[in-house]
């Protein structure tokens, strides 16, 4: 008897070629989206090209790129593209790549369950997307692509969970080749994305700006802790042009893989990267301001310690553990102390004594000789009392008697050392000194983060209108609700998918309230239709010279009697916290029946420093338009107003600096943005969205893959088991976020979300067939 080695059969070799076709096809779907792109698509197709490229020699590249460009890659503000944009096409890009290889041998396939899940997750996207639409394909018209009302939004609140469902083989794949290089490469993918959401959120805050037009320590400072400002960051999530929670959403998944990074690090490189995205990623969540993201960030806290302690329940008695939660709970408390009654240098000054009292033990335990260190630390810690009662002399923030205030203040720093040093002695003989270090350098980062905010003057007003924000959340769940039909189909099935923004619309008592916009065909003219609102407008991204004068001109025609039109040149964010804005070029005329011709509208200005590098270090320059309601116009009918020929230029002539300013190819290169009612386009809590536009079978199928898949990642046999509990802990933080947010509105965020909770579904390992020996018996 002898092994021969096995041959490849006729169907396999089939099935390779039906792959590739199939992966050919995909990349052949991407030349006319390049060609019909709008912003960049060269330089985009070259980056696709060389991705393909990196993807042909490394077909695990994608866990690295993917997570990476996830939160990175919007051109939307550019293109003005809601439906499909940029990282669509890096996604077929993977997904043909993959198809290219195959599987890969020793690839594990989904259980039985968990492929009737898998079913199941299909089934319910294919019946949400088909509701979604109305039964049928929708016409192709020039407004098929303009707004959130249009049936196509069925397609952009699908594709989150099809590219998940997509994706999974790959990761499948990626994890028979090697589980623990897969692993590493998804964790640096989201480190490297996250890294660059808490970039853009500095530069947003106006850091950079203080960095390179230095004007002084004390106005940096200012700048980096201003926690009373009513700004809350977007980064490059485009999905909030019109609000809601993408960043938050994102955030709750990225930050506990910034922890796993900084734990499992096999460099002091590594680590410092994973140390600073993970002091990025907690500035980041602090100011968004956001209550739904504090809410999931002390959920996934208080999870984390709880599921440490029940793993460990046996090994740790029970009197350290009840020492240790004292302990944090203590230190949190003083350090807030400290912070009212001294501000930010008591706080840090108290969080320092906690480091400095723990510093003897963790140096004793690398081998450090502390015969003297032990002194010296009190020594500091005294002095860092004295330093605490100075800031609380000088602080204008609290209203103790100074006295008491110092007293106050010194007495937390000394407490702060005790319980750095008692937590030292519980623990040294139980945690490696480098992970004591890493424990107690994040409770610092996270008391030295969120204290500021959570208890600043714009969270302490947040907080102070919680009783009625929730009577206002309440009823907006419920007039979410009842846009439902109340026959069987609806409630079991849901409305379809992206079908909530239109319904809400019309249910509303006074839907003219709401701004809507769309192109509008007149013999072959193709113009822009606007209907009145306070803080819909129209939005295009542009580049200026400073001290320059230009000419902005328009046409406009309307049968109101008066509507008020306002064009704006501004500096601004996503979303405009208020409407004022002092970085603006602002008219507004007020514009009267036309009686049915064209009226031509011009406005010569000088750009004083609009387009300026200081300028657009605060933030990008756009041309806005709106027709705007407010005041007195608000009590009279619904106005439209028609604008046509938007061009911009220098004064003495020169290029034109509008794109598609005459809407000939529709909404390309605009971008609409609604800056204050936020509610008409989301349910605000990702169950009511679900129930919605999914329906009870929706609730069910997405309960039923949470709870398969936490068993799967807490017991640690589909994946390792700190990424196990990375995953399950970040889907935990997602879902207390979405308690005040619909997250699953953002397909990105919801892309990441099904993907994580999809790799815990369980597994059966099914064996390579190289692996498999033929026998031939010889006679």
């Amino acid at each position: 008897m002898s092994v021969a080695p096995p041959v490849p059969s006729t169907s396999n070799s089939l099935w390779s070629v039906v792959r590739r076709l199939s992966a050919l096809l995909l990349l052949a779907a991407l030349i006319p989206f390049l060609l019909r792109f709008p912003a960049i698509a060269p330089w985009l197709a070259l980056g696709l090209a060389l991705y393909l490229l990196v993807l042909l020699r490394d077909p695990d590249a994608w866990l690295v790129v993917v997570p990476m460009a996830l939160p990175l890659l919007q051109l939307a503000p550019w293109s003005g593209w809601l439906f499909v944009d940029a990282f669509d096409a890096l996604l077929l890009c993977t997904l043909a790549a993959g198809l290219w290889h195959g599987g890969g041998e020793g690839r594990a396939r989904p259980s039985v369950g968990a492929r009737l899940l898998l079913l199941l997750l299909m089934v319910l996207a294919a019946i949400g997307c088909w509701r979604g639409l109305g039964g049928g394909w929708p016409p192709l018209d020039a407004n098929a692509l303009v707004s959130y009302y249009s049936p196509l939004n069925a397609l952009r609140l699908t594709k989150g969970l099809v590219w998940a469902l997509l994706l999974y083989p790959l990761w499948l794949a990626a994890r028979g080749r090697d589980p623990v290089r897969a692993e590493r490469r998804f964790v640096a993918g989201v480190l490297i994305g996250l890294l660059g959401v808490a970039l853009v959120v500095v530069w947003e805050r106006g850091v950079l700006h203080q960095l390179i037009f230095f004007e002084g320590p004390y106005a940096l400072l200012g700048t980096l802790l201003d926690f009373s400002t009513a700004y809350r960051v977007t980064a490059l999530f485009a999905d909030m042009h019109v609000g809601g929670g993408a960043i938050d959403g994102y955030l709750s998944l990225a930050w506990p893989f910034a922890v796993l990074a900084l734990l499992m690090a096999r460099s002091r490189w590594w680590g410092a990267l994973a140390a600073i995205v993970l002091l990025g990623a907690c500035y980041a969540m602090v100011v968004t301001f956001s209550r739904g993201v504090y809410l999931g960030f002390l959920a996934v806290l208080a999870a984390a310690l709880l599921l440490g302690y029940w793993r460990q329940r046996r090994a740790l008695p029970r009197g350290v553990a009840l020492l240790t939660l004292a302990a944090l709970a203590g230190s949190a408390a003083m350090a807030l102390w400290s912070f009212r009654s001294g501000g930010m240098l008591a706080m840090s000054c108290a969080l320092l004594a906690l480091v400095v009292a723990a510093l003897p033990g963790w140096l004793a335990g690398l081998g450090v000789s502390v015969r003297r260190l032990a002194w010296l630390s009190g020594a500091v810690v005294l002095a860092l009392a004295g330093l605490a009662a100075h800031g609380a002399a000088t602080s204008k923030w609290t209203s103790l008697p100074l006295p008491l205030a110092m007293a106050i203040v010194a007495a937390g720093v000394v407490l702060l050392a005790m319980i750095g040093w008692r937590l030292e002695r519980d623990w040294g003989a139980r945690l490696a000194p480098r992970h004591r270090i890493l424990a107690m350098m994040l409770w610092c980062v996270i008391l030295g983060a969120f204290i500021p905010s959570l208890f600043g003057s714009r969270m302490e007003a947040r907080f102070a209108e919680a009783g009625s924000d929730l009577q206002a959340r309440l009823t907006h769940w419920q007039e979410a609700l009842a846009v439902v039909p109340a026959d069987w189909p609806d409630r079991l099935l849901g409305i379809g998918a992206g079908r909530f923004p239109e319904r809400y619309l019309w249910t509303r008592r006074d839907p003219q309230a709401f701004g809507t916009l769309g192109i509008a065909t007149e013999a072959g003219n193709r113009y822009l239709r606007l209907s009145g609102a306070r803080g819909m407008r129209l939005g295009q991204r542009m580049r200026v010279r400073p001290n320059t004068a230009y000419r902005l001109r328009l046409a406009v025609r309307t049968e109101a009697p008066e509507l008020k039109l306002q064009l704006r040149l501004c500096h601004r964010q996503m979303i405009a916290p208020s409407e004022w804005n002092p970085r603006c070029a602002s008219f507004t005329p007020t514009v009267t029946d036309t009686a049915g011709q064209w009226r031509r509208l011009e406005f010569v200005f000088d750009s004083a420093n609009l387009g300026s590098f200081e300028q657009a270090l605060r933030a990008p320059l756009l041309l806005t338009l709106a027709n705007r309601r407010e005041y007195r116009l608000l009590e009279q009918p619904q106005t439209l107003v028609d604008i046509d020929d938007v061009s911009l230029q220098r004064l003495e002539g020169g290029r034109e600096l509008v794109r598609n300013g005459d809407f000939g190819a529709g909404i390309d290169h605009w971008l609409s943005y609604s800056d204050f009612d936020h509610q008409r386009w989301h349910t605000d809590n990702l169950w009511v969205h679900l129930l919605v536009e999914r329906g009870l079978f929706g609730l069910v199928v997405l309960s039923l893959l949470l709870l398969v898949a936490s068993r799967g990642l807490l017991a640690g046999r589909v994946v390792s088991p700190a990424f196990g509990v990375t995953v399950w802990l970040a889907l935990l933080g997602f879902l207390a976020v979405g308690t005040f947010g619909t997250l699953l509105d953002a397909p990105r965020v919801a892309l990441l979300f099904y993907l994580l909770a999809l790799m815990g579904l369980p597994l059966q390992v099914e064996t390579p067939p190289s692996r498999r020996r033929s026998v031939v018996v010889e006679g």
